[in-house]
């Protein structure tokens, strides 16, 4: 939404700024990130209604770098608030502010080899440690992070399209991943899966599912044409802002789409 929509329009406000201790305090041993305990959640919520309330917050943010909380950044409210995070949707306070509640769900073996492509290669962590957290977060993962689906309007999951299983290394290989996407509030219209499918190129499926529009998405996009569905689709919410929008490729662009045209709904 920022690389759409610009800072001056969106503002972020971050979960991992709420973990209550650094990386290498002892308590990490005992808890993970993902336990809500571990987390000051009554602060995300009173600094989110700030900002809903057009003031502005100030607050401590994580650096993944060091591990350490910096000195304090003063968060600044705009048109679109966006928080985003393990807990987002964990809170029925948080959850009563939002216009819309959006959760991705990432297929197990995929998100081990996005986490580990990032905390390998961008982060400097060792591949054993990584599984090794892995293995250690995933009963809280299970209790705590994966029933936030229930509580959002569209569910985003990105799956694997390839029917290849993985190795146990996670070494790169190329596999190809298709989205589908579940919204319990909105019956897609003609005009967008038209734009899907005809400006875009891409394969789509529709399809109803115990109440639920489900659209299961396949292929690979050019930005460029992503924009121009966006044109076609979203006028409203482009016009939110003078930002040029930057847009991604693939998965990650049908997301940024599909995402904005949930916001042009609500304008």
């Amino acid at each position: 939404m920022v690389q759409l929509l610009g800072h001056d329009a969106v503002t972020v406000l971050s979960g991992d700024n709420y973990h209550l201790w650094d990386r290498e305090k002892p308590a990490w041993q005992v808890v993970t990130h993902l336990n809500p305990m571990a987390n000051d959640l009554s602060r995300y919520a009173k600094d989110l209604a700030t900002l809903i309330a057009g003031d502005n917050v100030e607050l401590q943010e994580y650096d993944h770098t060091s591990g350490k909380s910096r000195g304090l950044s003063l968060i600044k409210a705009s048109q679109i608030i966006v928080a985003q995070g393990l807990h987002a949707l964990y809170l029925p306070e948080m959850r009563s502010q939002y216009d819309l509640k959006i959760y991705l769900d990432v297929e197990e073996d995929i998100r081990r080899r996005f986490k580990i492509k990032r905390d390998v290669r961008e982060r400097g962590h060792n591949i054993d440690e990584v599984l090794a957290v892995f293995e250690r977060r995933e009963s809280d993962s299970i209790d705590f992070v994966r029933p936030q689906a229930e509580h959002a309007d569209v569910v985003f999951s990105v799956k694997n399209d390839s029917f290849q299983a993985y190795d146990a290394d996670y070494q790169e290989h190329e596999f190809l991943l298709c989205l589908e996407i579940k919204t319990t509030h909105t019956r897609y219209s003609e005009s967008l899966v038209a734009n899907l499918v005809g400006t875009c190129q891409l394969e789509v499926d529709l399809s109803f599912v115990e109440g639920c529009s489900v659209l299961l998405v396949r292929g690979g996009v050019e930005a460029n044409l992503l924009s121009q569905a966006a044109i076609n689709l979203c006028p409203k919410a482009l016009k939110l802002t003078s930002h040029t929008p930057l847009w991604q490729k693939d998965i990650v662009g049908i997301i940024q789409l599909m995402t904005l045209y949930q916001v042009e709904l609500l304008v």
